[in-house]
Formats: structure tokens, C-alpha cells, sequence
């Protein structure tokens, strides 16, 4: 007689890896009005420092927004609250003006964190005045 179970099927490696990011839970961080976008960056870096130095929460994406009507950033971390937490750091990294084709924006993106250390996702953005900037977050 066979035996049957409820139990999931064993992932691939690759497979369990994603399922690894999978969350469902976010945190939103707007920094004050009518601040340059470099140190509003600044400013979104501590907080989400801050904010993940407590271990209680495992960063998994990131997504941010810039508003182009009242000149303002939105920074949104995607996280799961159900395994061990560990602080994250942003970097932000301005990408210039590149042309709008894939290759130049994808140099530009490698260049500018090729030192950056233990990178878990990134995002950009582009100003109002057409300044690609990477935003990376990292292991802290």
C-alpha cells in the first residue's frame, strides 16, 4: 500500500532561492518636501537604516518614485516580517544622462555599482531634469 502526503514537493535550489524573496509586506518612506534629490536620498538612506538596524524585518525589493509635480521621492522596501531580519543600506548613484538605449543604460548601471558590496536589488529613477539615479540596497 502507498502512502500518501500533504507535504510540498522538494524545491530546485533555484527555485527555493525565490522563493526566498517572496513577500507580501511594505514600508513607505517619504522624506520632507522641497529638499534636492541627492539629499533626499541622504535622508531615505537613514531611515531605512535606521528602520532595518532592528532586525525585525528582511528587506527583499525595493522601489522608488520621483514625483515630478511636487518635486518629491517615494521610496517603498518590499519585506518579510517571518524570518530573521538583517539591516540594509541605500546607495544612490547617479547615472548622468545616457542615451535612451538599452546598452547605455545597462553600462552606465554596471559602472556605477561596481562598488557597491553584497547587492540584494536596485531601482531608478529620473529627475525632472533627465538624471538617470540607481538606487541600491544592500546588505548593511
Amino acid at each position: 500500500m502507498g502512502h500518501t502526503t500533504n507535504a510540498p514537493a522538494p524545491q530546485a535550489p533555484a527555485a527555493a532561492a525565490a522563493a526566498g524573496q517572496v513577500h507580501d509586506k511594505f514600508k513607505v518612506f517619504i522624506p520632507e518636501e522641497n529638499i534636492a534629490y541627492d539629499e533626499a536620498m541622504r535622508r531615505l538612506g537613514n531611515m531605512v537604516a535606521s528602520w532595518s538596524a532592528e532586525g525585525k524585518v528582511a528587506p527583499k525589493s525595493v522601489g522608488i518614485e520621483y514625483l515630478e509635480g511636487p518635486k518629491r521621492l517615494v521610496l517603498s522596501i518590499g519585506y518579510k516580517d517571518n524570518e530573521k531580519g538583517y539591516p540594509v543600506k541605500l546607495t544612490s548613484k547617479s547615472l548622468g544622462k545616457p542615451q535612451l538605449f538599452p546598452d547605455a543604460i545597462e553600462a552606465a548601471m554596471s559602472k556605477a555599482a561596481a562598488d557597491v558590496q553584497n547587492v540584494i536589488c536596485h531601482e531608478f529613477f529620473v529627475t525632472g531634469d533627465g538624471e538617470f539615479v540607481m538606487v541600491l540596497m544592500s546588505h548593511g
